[in-house]
């Protein structure tokens, strides 16, 4: 399970927080957001599956041979997230509107510091399953990593009507709206509601006591 915290906090820490006691809002590291992205892995009822599962999803291997998405497992382990990222390439080329190889790759792509192509893939993962559960919410995580909060908040919203009692979602889109430097009334009723399916988190009740 992963361990990290939406917009850039750290296990076992509160967000560091201005004087009227929102979130500092900064520009995160790559490691920083995988620690988001981590996290709202752990909250994705409908996400994608492992790619490989569908029949011919990968071109077939000879004997002794491992195929893109082995190595792409392979290299994933070892840490080489560029390395997956091009295995599920030559996947893809077997089956190119695959959503799961498609994200999965979008994924290693993000991993390995790619955020701009990691998201111009999920537009396609997007454009092929629409009502797919999860994908803009590691999508906005990542828009959030580059200070990008209007884009976010706009993936937020449609992810919020596939899946409105999910709490990272509206975790998220408290902090993207408070970058977005969104009216306080907004940021409010999206505290209000980050605080309601969080079941009154203390660092949600912290983060409504500043309005």
């Amino acid at each position: 399970r992963g361990t990290g915290e939406i917009a850039g906090e750290q296990k076992g820490n509160l967000t560091p927080r201005n004087q009227a006691g929102f979130p500092v809002i900064k520009h995160r590291s790559h490691t920083e957001v995988e620690l988001v992205v981590a996290r709202i892995a752990d909250y994705q009822g409908g996400a994608p599956s492992q790619p490989g599962a569908a029949p011919g999803a990968a071109p077939a291997k000879k004997p002794g041979e491992m195929t893109p998405v082995e190595q792409a497992d392979e290299a994933e382990a070892m840490g080489d997230f560029a390395g997956a990222a091009t295995a599920l390439s030559k996947a893809l080329e077997a089956t190119p509107n695959d959503p799961d190889l498609m994200w999965r790759r979008a994924e290693m792509l993000a991993r390995a510091g790619e955020s701009s192509d990691a998201l111009k893939l999920g537009n396609r993962v997007l454009a092929v399953a629409p009502d797919r559960k999860g994908v803009r919410l590691k999508m906005a995580a990542w828009l959030i990593d580059t200070a990008e909060y209007e884009p976010a908040v706009a993936l937020l919203k449609k992810e919020i009507e596939l899946d409105p009692e999910n709490e990272m979602v509206a975790k998220g889109m408290f902090v993207a709206l408070q970058g977005s430097g969104a009216e306080n009334a907004d940021i409010e009723k999206a505290a209000q509601k980050w605080v309601e399916l969080s079941k009154e988190n203390p660092e949600a009740l912290i983060a409504l006591a500043g309005f």
